[in-house]
C-alpha cells in the first residue's frame, strides 16, 4: 500500500467530501438534560447516561454524526458511548442527569466522538456503524465531554452529539481501535524543556493474532493534548516496515480531525503496529505525565477500520490495542503493577495477559515463514477488501468487497467486443436540515425523553454534515 511520506496528507481526505445522503435518513441527537455549571477550574469531565427507546425496533447503521456545541469556549472533545449488554464503568446513572466522571470508560462501546475542529464526521458509502434496537427497542447512552477552561472563570454548558442513521444496512459494519498509551500507563513520563521527545507504543503480534481475518484501516484520528507536536502509526509485517497508517507532522492541539484514508490499508493477522507521539516540553519547568488533564499527556491513534471482528460474547475484539512495558497503574491500589499485558478487548474482563517484548520483530506470523502472508488471506468473492490486489484472480474491489468484473457491451463498435465496467464513487453535497417542520414529509419521533438531550427525527432525503474525532478513552 501507499507510505506516506513525511508532511503528506495527499492520500487522505477530509472525511465528508465523497459523503452521498441516502434517502431515509433519521438524526438522533443526545445532549446533557440541563446545563452542567462548571466553575473557575481548568479541566472538568462530566457524563451523562440516557435511554433513548425508539417506537418501533429495528437495526440502524449510522453513516455520519456532528457535533452540537453549546459553548466553543471550553467544550474540547465529546465521546458518545452505548452499553448495550454491559453497565457503564461509571455504574448505574441512567437517566438520572448530568454527572463529574473519570474519562474512561472501559464497559460500553464508542460510538463516535468529537474534538476540536470541524464540526462533523462522514463514513464512506459501503461502511455503517451499528446501532441496534432491534432487541429491546431502547439503548442506554453515555455522553462524555471533557472541558478546558483556559478563561477560568465560571462557565456553562449544554452541549451533544447528532447521529444521522438509515435502516437501509451497509454492506461492512465500522470497528473502532485505539493504538498507542491509555491513559493509565505509567510509561508516559516526558521530561521538560525538551524540544522534541518521542514516545513509542506497539499494538504486537499477538495481540493482531486474535483477528481471524484481515481488517481494512479506512480513518485514523490522532489525539494528544497541549505537547503533542507529531504522530505516526508504523506498519509491520513478519519483522519488516511495509507502511504506515497515518502521519500527522504538525499536530495543533485546538485542531484535531479525523481522516479518512482514499485506499483502506490491510491488516492481517500477525501484523505489529507502532504508534509513535512526538512533545515539544519547552514551556514546561515539570515532567510531564500520562493523563485525562489538559497539562497530562495522551498518545492515541483512533483508527476506524472493517469488517467488524467480534463475537457475541466479545463483541469488540481489538477496540484497544496498546501495550504496558513496565506494568499498569491500577487506581484502586495506587501503584502500578508489574505485569506486561496488552488490552485487547472490551468489556476489561476480556483483557489478554501474557509476557512479552514489545518488539515488532519478534512474536511474527507463521505465514512469514512460508513467505505467504498476502496469498493465504487473498479474499474470494463477497469477501472484504481495499483495492483490486486484496481479491483472488478474477476478481475486483468494488465498494469495498470483491466481485466479478462487471461486463458491459460497448455499444461503439459492431464487433460485440466486451469491455469491463468502471465505476467510480459519486460525490454529493445537501444543505443541512433545519430545526423547523415544514411538511408532512418530517416527523418528530418522542422518545421518551425530554426535547432538550435526545430527539429522534426522521426525514426525507434531508442531509447535512456532521464530524467527529474518531474516539474511545480519552
Amino acid at each position: 500500500h501507499i507510505v506516506v511520506t513525511s508532511g503528506d496528507l495527499t492520500d487522505h481526505v477530509s472525511t465528508c467530501d465523497n459523503y452521498v445522503p441516502s434517502d431515509d435518513e433519521e438524526f438522533l441527537s443526545i445532549s446533557f438534560s440541563t446545563p452542567n455549571e462548571l466553575d473557575e477550574t481548568e479541566t472538568h469531565y462530566r457524563c451523562e447516561q440516557t435511554t433513548v427507546k425508539m417506537a418501533s425496533p429495528r437495526l440502524l447503521h449510522m453513516t455520519k454524526y456532528r457535533a452540537l456545541i453549546d459553548n466553543q469556549d471550553i467544550v474540547h472533545h465529546m465521546i458518545l458511548y452505548m452499553c448495550v449488554d454491559n453497565e457503564s464503568s461509571d455504574g448505574n446513572l441512567v437517566d438520572q442527569g448530568p454527572y463529574k466522571c473519570s474519562g474512561i470508560e472501559a464497559a460500553c462501546s464508542t460510538v463516535g466522538g468529537w474534538g476540536i475542529g470541524p464540526d462533523e464526521i462522514c463514513f464512506p458509502d459501503n461502511i455503517g456503524a451499528e446501532i441496534d434496537f432491534s432487541k429491546t427497542g431502547d439503548i442506554v447512552f453515555k455522553l462524555e465531554v471533557h472541558y478546558d477552561n483556559s478563561l477560568r472563570k465560571p462557565q456553562s454548558d449544554a452541549s451533544g452529539i447528532q447521529l444521522t442513521l438509515t435502516p437501509t444496512l451497509r454492506p461492512h459494519k465500522r470497528s473502532i481501535s485505539a493504538l498507542g498509551f491509555a491513559t493509565l500507563n505509567p510509561d508516559v513520563f516526558i521530561p521538560p524543556a525538551q524540544e522534541s521527545f518521542s514516545l513509542s507504543n506497539i499494538c504486537p503480534t499477538v495481540s493482531t493474532n486474535k483477528l481471524d481475518r484481515p481488517i481494512f484501516v479506512f480513518s485514523f484520528n490522532p489525539h494528544m493534548h497541549r505537547y503533542g507536536r507529531g504522530l505516526v502509526t508504523e506498519h509491520y509485517r513478519c519483522g519488516t516496515k511495509i507502511g504506515e497508517i497515518g502521519r500527522i507532522d504538525t499536530y495543533e492541539f485546538d485542531n484535531q480531525q479525523p481522516y479518512n484514508i482514499r485506499h483502506p490499508i490491510k491488516v492481517l493477522p500477525g501484523d505489529a503496529l507502532v504508534t509513535t507521539c512526538r512533545f515539544n516540553t519547552m514551556s514546561s519547568e515539570y515532567p510531564i505525565v500520562g493523563g485525562d488533564e489538559t497539562s497530562n499527556e495522551m498518545c492515541l491513534n483512533f483508527v476506524s477500520f472493517y469488517p467488524h471482528v467480534g463475537t457475541e460474547s466479545n463483541p469488540d475484539t481489538m477496540s484497544v490495542c496498546t501495550s504496558f512495558e513496565h506494568g499498569y497503574f491500577d487506581p484502586e491500589k495506587g501503584i502500578a503493577v508489574p505485569v506486561k499485558f496488552t488490552t485487547s478487548a472490551r468489556p476489561s474482563s476480556d483483557t489478554v495477559s501474557f509476557q512479552y517484548e514489545s518488539d515488532p520483530l519478534l512474536n511474527i506470523a507463521d505465514c512469514c515463514a512460508t513467505h505467504s502472508c498476502e496469498q493465504d488471506y487473498l479474499a474470494a468473492e463477497d469477501g472484504a477488501c481495499g483495492v483490486d490486489a486484496d481479491c483472488m484472480e478474477g476478481l475486483v474491489c468494488e465498494g469495498h468487497l470483491c466481485a466479478k468484473p462487471a461486463l458491459t457491451e460497448n455499444n461503439n463498435n459492431n464487433n460485440n467486443n466486451i469491455t469491463t465496467a468502471n465505476t467510480d464513487g459519486i460525490s454529493s453535497t445537501q444543505s443541512p436540515p433545519t430545526n423547523t417542520n415544514t411538511s408532512g414529509n418530517n416527523e418528530t419521533v418522542n422518545t421518551g425523553l425530554s426535547s432538550s438531550s435526545t430527539t429522534l427525527r426522521r426525514g426525507a432525503t434531508s442531509a447535512f454534515f456532521m464530524v467527529v474525532l474518531a474516539s474511545l478513552v480519552l
